[in-house]
């Protein structure tokens, strides 16, 4: 509506196309960003208006958001996290629009669940799968094993870019507990909170019989 009504006050005023905008902020490919951003480009020569739309899909198909302004900054709140998003913007005036100016930014990764095991389970085998829910594509997870639960000593240290992973050389009736934090190139989650499991036992020794003798 801002768009349509600075048209029809200023139409004398334009004879030409727009020139594209240029982003300030967030910059391209930024990593980390938490609600609400702040969107602002550099105004656009001979611009009545602004048109910024923000989507999950880089073709975008399919838009979070559409806003015609006419202003160089707009503010958005309402951002999933753990979530890559394409934004861009283009000048409008009455003879038409310019290209637009395309960017890419993901917001703050969220701390990995948990899956499997159970907490406090028991009889786990010595092989076990680790799983817990996966935070962003592109991600990758830092796993830590230990036998005690502050983790002064990390028993294994593992790193992947999968949300499971199958340990192997557990020992039996131990408890082990572990944890998993996620991070992409410049953003980094904390250690989820820890959880533990209990190994199967020793099993039982071989009884010798000793009476009656065989046969």
């Amino acid at each position: 509506m801002i768009r349509f009504l600075l048209l029809l006050l200023v139409p004398s005023l334009v004879s030409s196309q727009p020139s594209p905008v240029t982003f300030l902020s967030p910059p391209d490919s930024s990593v980390g960003l938490v609600n609400p951003v702040n969107f602002t480009w550099t105004s656009s020569t001979q611009a009545l208006a602004y048109t910024i739309q923000v989507s999950a899909d880089s073709s975008f198909g399919s838009t979070l958001v559409t806003q015609s302004i006419s202003d160089t900054t707009h503010s958005i709140s309402v951002l999933q996290p753990s979530t890559r998003y394409f934004w861009r913007v283009r000048a409008e005036n009455v003879s038409g629009a310019s290209a637009w100016a395309r960017a890419m930014f993901t917001t703050k990764l969220n701390v990995p669940t948990l899956s499997k095991p159970d907490s406090a389970g028991v009889d786990i085998s010595l092989m076990p799968t680790l799983s817990w829910n996966s935070v962003l594509k592109s991600a990758r997870y830092t796993v830590q094993l230990s036998i005690d639960s502050a983790f002064s000593v990390v028993t294994q240290t593992i790193d992947t870019a999968v949300s499971s992973i199958v340990l192997d050389s557990l020992n039996r009736a131990t408890k082990y507990y572990w944890r998993v934090k996620a991070y992409i190139k410049g953003d980094t989650t904390a250690y989820s909170n820890s959880r533990y499991f209990l190994t199967i036992p020793f099993a039982p020794a071989i009884p010798s019989l000793l009476v009656p003798l065989d046969a």
